[in-house]
């Protein structure tokens, strides 16, 4: 589910906080490849989801839980002046391909027979089909209504979805939220459910790629990057990369929602992969 105040109210009780800073200060993001930047992410999480009500608020600061550790996960964290403001979780979905733990994602606790159902549906680059679940994502409350790290986290996942070759990209999401990523070309599979972990409803999104076309050309978001950008390799790497580039003004960021795109030709360059669950043929731990 996602955490983020996107569209909802913020209930923050900080607003002086000193990481609501400008665009010009940059944003960076990495893959959470160790305990510390993994408690960045469950720190961020659970003041995003407290703010919210979803959650109370616990003694540790932290929510976390066993799908974190899985290797068919990949979770990002994204930072401005090094401390952390944003989060979100991919679940690989590939229950019969050779990643540990991809028979099940966090979706499933609300929509299993639905997921289920969907993936069947998933046309097949080649076996089987791959599904991605974008979860847990989430803004540090402290931010305010601050879009760029929302955006920052959608770019981020993107890389990822062009890395894992997804065949579908799916988001159980809070209602007030499904507007948004109807935008970015996500449709709606299920009406709301009652979470049952968190207070709050949520729906199932997906978009799944047609038949001999490209995710990107259904997903809009994707068309915002390309295998061939400067800082891909190095975020599947496990390096902590600028999120929007020398020179990214947010306009360019925020207009992918009816604008027109322009799709860089990839090129793969050799750098070693650390995203979990990434090789069709094997599994590729995130250490």
């Amino acid at each position: 589910m996602d955490g983020s105040t996107y569209g909802g109210e913020f209930k923050s009780q900080n607003e002086g906080c000193s990481i609501r800073r400008g665009f010009k200060e940059g944003i960076t993001a990495r893959l959470a490849l160790t305990e510390g930047h993994l408690k960045d992410a469950w720190s961020i999480r659970h003041d995003a989801y407290a703010a919210q009500g979803l959650i109370k608020s616990r003694a540790d600061g932290l929510l976390a839980d066993e799908s974190d550790f899985w290797p068919s996960v990949n979770v990002i964290v994204l930072y401005r002046d090094g401390i952390p403001v944003a989060t979100t979780r991919l679940c690989l979905y590939e229950p019969e391909g050779p990643v540990k733990g991809a028979d099940y994602i966090p979706a499933m606790a609300v929509f299993n027979d639905e997921v289920k159902e969907l993936y069947r549906r998933v046309p097949a680059k080649s076996g089987h089909a791959r599904m991605i679940e974008i979860a847990r994502l989430a803004r540090h409350p402290d931010i305010g209504a601050d879009s760029e790290p929302v955006f920052g986290l959608l770019r981020m996942s993107c890389y990822l979805l062009l890395h894992m070759e997804a065949d579908a990209a799916i988001s159980a999401v809070q209602r007030h939220h499904i507007p948004f990523y109807s935008r970015i070309g996500t449709d709606s599979v299920t009406e709301p459910k009652k979470h049952p972990k968190f207070d709050a409803e949520v729906a199932l999104l997906a978009c799944v790629r047609k038949p001999d076309e490209h995710l990107r050309q259904s997903l809009k978001i994707l068309g915002l990057v390309s295998k061939s950008d400067s800082n891909y390799c190095d975020f599947v790497a496990g390096e902590q990369v600028p999120v929007f580039g020398t020179g990214t003004a947010p306009a360019e960021l925020t207009g992918f929602m009816g604008g027109r795109f322009e799709w860089a030709q990839s090129s793969r360059r050799s750098r070693p992969a650390r995203v979990a669950g990434a090789d069709r043929g094997a599994i590729a731990m995130a250490a």
